[in-house]
């Protein structure tokens, strides 16, 4: 299945406090940001991948492609053969599990291995917000939209993330009816390895371009230190759009100010599917232009569906609990407060991705 993760569409904050009712049972939401990894909204198109934390404040999205891997240096497997084997099932046989025990590690193992794939690194858009309420996140398994919804000072601010297939581009939008519009800054970046730069960023007029390479300092081989010191080479391409205020590079960001509506279009390469990431970046996202945010959301989520739709699960159950954010409806459920039957087809969905 190309689509690993997905997320939910949420019409507006004021809908989402008066219409809990619309919510499916397709539908995982919760009232605060994600703060941990694990908490946070996965998306996904098979290759690119999001995970959505979902903060007003200072929103971290991490961005993921699947061929972030460090070199692979030629290491070897275990020498281990029929006559190793032979004397590991003799000593089983005379009751002596050490001698056992000794020859598995000695012959059929490398012992400690460290060599991981790494992540793309993480969209940072930190906003100028002040009296935060009624906040919203969600993930809807059937439209594959993360939706993170609030107001400030009252007026409404949505957030929209999906992973597009057939585009192979990643696409946030964040709408507000605020007066003053949206004021911060757009950055991204890559956690160092072991306090050394493996990426760097610029931004050039409406864009942020952040290349890199893959490494891993405290790869490990057989037990010793093994460091890797290159690896698969990416960049990731940003381009913010808005018909109003204004978006303007410093440094390694993007500062936004007076903005209504924006949009960020993002494609990302490796030279491990492409000789030329670059080339293959501006190809995708001159790909979609002219084409129209509703076109290009409505080709993701009719691609997403053309596979999800393939299975269904229908348990007989009632929507009582649907108005009640997913992790307290797991907690009552540990809790054996509820007989949430309703979960369980929630659950086998979310583990379709």
């Amino acid at each position: 299945m190309r689509h690993i993760f997905f997320a939910v569409l949420i019409i507006s904050v004021l809908s989402c406090q008066k219409d809990v009712s619309k919510k499916t049972n397709q539908t995982i939401w919760f009232t605060s940001p994600a703060k941990e990894w694990q908490e946070a909204l996965p998306l996904g198109n098979g290759r690119l991948g999001m995970m959505v934390f979902g903060d007003p404040k200072k929103e971290r999205i991490q961005l993921n492609d699947d061929s972030l891997w460090p070199k692979d240096l030629g290491w070897t497997h275990p020498k281990g053969g029929p006559e190793d084997l032979k004397k590991i099932r003799e000593a089983l046989d005379k009751g002596d599990p050490e001698t056992a025990d000794r020859l598995l590690v000695e012959k059929f193992s490398n012992k400690t291995i460290i060599r991981s794939h790494q992540t793309l690194g993480d969209l940072n858009l930190q906003w100028k917000h002040d009296d935060i309420a009624n906040y919203t996140r969600a993930l809807d398994l059937k439209n594959a939209i993360a939706t993170t919804t609030y107001t400030v000072e009252g007026y409404q601010v949505q957030q929209k993330a999906f992973v597009s297939h057939p585009h192979q581009i990643m696409v946030i939008t964040i709408n507000t009816e605020h007066p003053k519009g949206l004021e911060g800054t757009i950055g991204l970046q890559r956690p160092l390895d072991e306090g050394f730069a493996t990426a760097s960023t610029e931004a050039i007029g409406q864009s942020l371009i952040m290349r890199g390479e893959v490494t891993q300092q405290k790869g490990a081989f057989r037990s010793n230190p093994a460091p890797i010191k290159s690896g698969v080479a990416f960049e990731t391409h940003l381009e913010a759009h808005t018909n109003l205020g204004s978006i303007i590079p410093s440094a390694k960001t993007l500062k936004v100010k007076g903005v209504k509506s924006l949009v960020l279009y993002i494609a990302s390469n490796s030279n491990y599917y492409t000789t030329d990431p670059s080339s293959k970046n501006v190809e995708q996202l001159n790909s979609i232009k002219g084409i129209g945010m509703k076109a290009i959301e409505t080709a993701h989520v009719n691609d997403h569906q053309s596979l999800f739709n393939r299975t269904t699960l229908n348990i007989t159950s009632t929507d009582e609990y649907f108005h009640l954010p997913t992790d307290q409806r797991l907690a009552q459920l540990k809790n054996k407060q509820t007989n949430d039957a309703a979960m369980s087809q929630l659950l086998f969905d979310y583990g379709r991705y």
